[in-house]
């Protein structure tokens, strides 16, 4: 086991340093440079230089006092972890009720930066959608999750993710262009829902809604996918209901005080 931990050390000692210096750190809550490289016997010159670039990044900070503690980015991730962690113990009856109410394959996904993804997924009873799965990354502009996501941002967080954002031309019916995207994203906000009809995958359907917390920011969307032939327009308005009725329920259960947005 010991010979196993040394060569994975071998490829990436950086980052295992780097994890040395964190439980140090964490375990003493203070400490010297000086500690650190003789603690944990390491050279002072490539020390320093680990170091230094973790409190660039803000992994440590570098007290007054000449001692370091942990980062603010530590507490960040942290809290971000702790939030996914929160809203998958209680949003599994939500996602149970709307799958058992609908038939349809139903998914909970949320945003970090840039990166939407699907954080659960529960497999539909009429239609199996084989293009889904946990973790899988979500398109900002052409999936119903990705523009619930994005529609209660404030304007100057949407223009920096969509500054290095390409706008891939999908299908026929995917918005190819900046230029119809704020257009899109307010008309989700004013419905409280969003749709992705053939936008991202041909002959399928997506619709999802906003998850709010305490704060009453979107931290999250429920969404159901279906292939498009078998769902008409009255099952949509159904299946809309369905879903706003249940992601307001899971929201209050996050602490939002906010009202009911129905049809």
């Amino acid at each position: 086991m010991s010979q196993d931990n040394d060569a994975k050390k071998k490829r990436t000692p950086a980052l295992y340093k780097m994890a040395d210096i964190l439980d140090l750190v964490a375990k003493e809550n203070k400490v010297t440079f000086t500690k650190i490289y003789s603690t944990l016997n390491m050279a002072k010159s490539s020390t320093y230089a680990l170091v230094m670039t973790m409190v660039e990044l803000g992994f440590l900070t570098a007290n007054t006092d000449s001692t370091l503690s942990l980062g603010s980015k530590l507490y960040e991730l942290g809290g971000k972890v702790s939030s996914n962690l929160e809203i998958t113990q209680v949003a599994w009856p939500y996602l149970n009720k709307i799958r058992d109410e609908t038939s349809l394959t139903t998914h909970l996904g949320i945003i970090n930066g840039s990166d939407a993804f699907y954080l659960m997924k529960l497999d539909g009873y009429s239609t199996l959608i084989p293009n889904s799965w946990v973790g899988k990354k979500l398109s900002l502009h052409s999936s119903s999750l990705g523009k619930v996501l994005m529609a209660w941002k404030h304007d100057i967080e949407i223009s920096q993710i969509m500054s290095n954002y390409t706008f891939e031309k999908k299908t026929e019916k995917t918005i190819d262009s900046y230029n119809k995207y704020p257009e899109e994203l307010g008309r989700v906000k004013k419905q409280y829902y969003a749709t992705d009809i053939g936008e991202d995958v041909d002959s399928i359907i997506c619709i999802a809604v906003p998850v709010f917390n305490y704060t009453n920011s979107v931290i999250a969307g429920l969404s159901i996918t279906s292939l498009q032939p078998q769902f008409n327009e009255d099952e949509q308005q159904k299946t809309i209901k369905v879903l706003k009725e249940n992601a307001f329920e899971l929201s209050k259960k996050l602490g939002y005080t906010g009202e009911y947005h129905g049809l």
